[in-house]
């Protein structure tokens, strides 16, 4: 059939008071299946007459099932967002600056086109009778729209009707199934009508940049009525983003917070401010300003005073905030006017002062370091390669940026030489806090290979069996490096190749503890025989006995036909034979120019462990 007579039987069908009810219904055109008039008023003219009482009072239930049962309403609120349910006075709403919305009952309804409501408009304005509110930019006011009421009172009646039958006296008369169909419908009833109350919010009463109430209209639909203001927040001028700090910083801030003429301002009232003036976006939560501090303080553009309540002060630039609850006394200051008496070790480090540290890793000295923290100074933020600003640096004390290259150092962050001294791991003395002291990036972790006769024959003898000393090796280090290398890190290195075997002590047993007690202990080429590297054993059931036909060999064959040669065993090597590869040398270029360093280059700061010697069988060189 035709679309409209499908809508119209469906229409009737529910509107009927004499058909009796019909649950199987068509699939497609949903319209019941069978059709019969009984002599008796089936449910619909049971229910409209339940329904038509029910409206009289559907108002007031109204504010009951908004504030009680309606919880997509108030879903997806934030955790800063305070929410007011169905309050009745303005006294009722708090004024301490934290983002409230106040959400009315149907007596306070108004509509879009029409003035504001009067007594709505004091939940805005008033905190008590008589008192004017502070925090007036961080509040909404949610009211029902008249064409909404009247829609939600309709589905409240609708539901209200069924209960009301289930609760009269004509309940008990009914079939066991026409009292099971009235239970049945009480639920889809209940949840229309808390969707019809939902989204009969439809008014928001904010104040504008001018000062002004306005009433703005919203449509929920599906969503929450925080997902519905969040889709309108430039309409409401709603802000829930994070803030570039420097919008609020000056000389040319886009908001006007901080004072005019201030080195500082307290971070608390960067917050407050926002909230009491109209001209500024309403902020949703005080992490947006906290939240935009931290990260100024991190990129080192502005500095952080805490106060601690016994009086002290913390100071904080290029770090993160370690105090609890900072925001309540903290001062947010200009760097080019602090006078910052704490730093620490990861604001000197070269990836924070960009342009202050050379940038071919040359180190830069400590008394260049501690003049670059005048006041006068800058360093670069670099956005890309060609956008690049110059940030200012605070002031501080030579004492304040020796305890911060201190704790660098130690936290082996920077790497500090002064004279034959290197530190890196350690705390440096305070000798060694000279002003003519370098600080370095971290060194890099010498290599076993770099310590062998190839990479450093000055360290080693020229004799049959090379020997040498830890002494000799760092001296060596540092003449090839340009520096004294960090004790620490040398001796690792040097006791990773005794207990990986690539040299042995002479003398002693252990590894060598530090150079001024195991300076002297010689170190020689560790010795040995020739290793023959067989192949993996096969597994039983898959080699055959039957010898190799081919070449006349006597080996078993295997099953893939390949023959197994017999093993050869070389003749036992001269212990005192030279471990050091003797190769022809070959020409420029050859994969095998081993004094050519080609060899060497091919191993350098691998994890292989072979040394090579001549066999005296051929000219083949076997692994030791």
């Amino acid at each position: 059939m035709p679309v409209p007579i499908n809508l119209g039987l469906n229409a009737w069908a529910k509107a009927s008071w004499y058909l009796e009810e019909c649950e199987k219904r068509e699939a497609v055109t949903n319209v019941p299946m069978f059709w019969r008039l009984g002599p008796r008023p089936n449910l619909n003219q049971l229910h409209d007459g339940h329904r038509k009482e029910a409206l009289k009072s559907a108002r007031s239930k109204f504010d009951d099932l908004a504030q009680n049962k309606c919880a997509a309403l108030f879903q997806d609120l934030p955790s800063d967002v305070i929410s007011h349910k169905i309050v009745t006075s303005p006294a009722d709403v708090g004024d301490n600056g934290m983002f409230r919305l106040v959400v009315l009952g149907a007596d306070f309804a108004g509509a879009t086109n029409d003035p504001p409501h009067a007594e709505a408009q004091r939940f805005l304005r008033q905190k008590e009778p008589g008192t004017t509110r502070v925090y007036q930019n961080v509040v909404l006011v949610i009211t029902p729209s008249p064409a909404g009421l009247a829609h939600a009172e309709q589905m409240i009646a609708e539901w209200d009707g069924w209960v009301r039958l289930e609760q009269s006296p004509q309940f008990k008369e009914l079939k066991p199934e026409d009292q099971e169909r009235v239970r049945k419908r009480k639920k889809p009833a209940l949840d229309a009508a808390l969707v019809a109350v939902k989204d009969a919010y439809q008014t928001v009463l904010a104040i504008e940049s001018d000062g002004g109430v306005k009433a703005h209209k919203v449509t929920l639909g599906g969503e929450s009525l925080m997902a519905a203001l969040l889709r309108e927040q430039d309409k409401l001028r709603l802000f829930p983003k994070s803030i570039d700090i420097e919008q609020i910083m000056p000389p040319a801030p886009l908001y006007a917070v901080w004072p005019s003429g201030a080195d500082f301002v307290a971070v608390a009232d960067l917050y407050q401010t926002f909230a009491r003036d109209p001209k500024l976006p309403k902020l949703l939560s005080q992490r947006t300003v906290f939240r935009s501090v931290e990260d100024a303080i991190r990129r080192g553009l502005l500095a952080l005073r805490c106060t601690c309540p016994d009086g002290s002060s913390s100071w904080f630039w290029k770090s993160a905030i370690d105090v609890v609850e900072w925001e309540k006394t903290a001062e947010a200051w200009l760097p080019a006017k602090a006078d910052i008496t704490r730093l620490v070790g990861s604001a000197v480090l070269p990836e924070s002062l960009p342009g202050v540290w050379p940038s071919d890793g040359s180190g830069i000295k400590l008394k260049v370091l501690c003049a670059c923290f005048d006041g006068t100074h800058t360093f670069e933020e670099r956005y890309d390669k060609t956008n690049v600003e110059q940030r200012p640096i605070p002031k501080a004390a030579s004492h304040v940026v020796y305890a911060a290259v201190s704790d660098a150092v130690r936290e082996r962050r920077l790497w500090l030489v002064f004279g034959t001294d290197s530190v890196f791991g350690e705390a440096p003395t305070t000798l060694q806090l000279d002003s003519d002291a370098t600080i370095y990036s971290p060194p890099e972790q010498l290599a076993v290979a770099d310590l062998l006769p190839p990479n450093l024959p000055g360290a080693w003898t020229k004799n049959a069996v090379p020997r040498t000393t830890p002494l000799s090796l760092y001296a060596a280090i540092k003449a090839a490096r340009g520096k004294p290398w960090p004790e620490k890190l040398f001796l690792g290195t040097v006791n990773a190749a005794v207990a990986q075997g690539y040299f042995v002590r002479a003398e002693g047993t252990g590894p060598v503890s530090s150079l001024q007690h195991d300076g002297d202990v010689p170190l020689v080429i560790r010795q040995g025989k020739p290793v023959v590297v067989e192949p993996p054993p096969i597994p039983p059931g898959r080699k055959s006995e039957a010898p190799c036909a081919r070449r006349g060999g006597t080996g078993r064959r295997e099953l893939s036909g390949r023959c197994k040669r017999p093993k050869v065993q070389s003749p036992p090597s001269d212990p005192d034979q030279v471990t050091i590869a003797k190769v022809p040398r070959l020409q420029p270029g050859s994969a095998s120019a081993i004094e050519t360093g080609s060899l060497t280059s091919a191993f350098e700061r691998d994890l292989s462990r072979c040394l090579w010697r001549e066999s005296p069988i051929g000219s083949r060189l076997f692994r030791l």
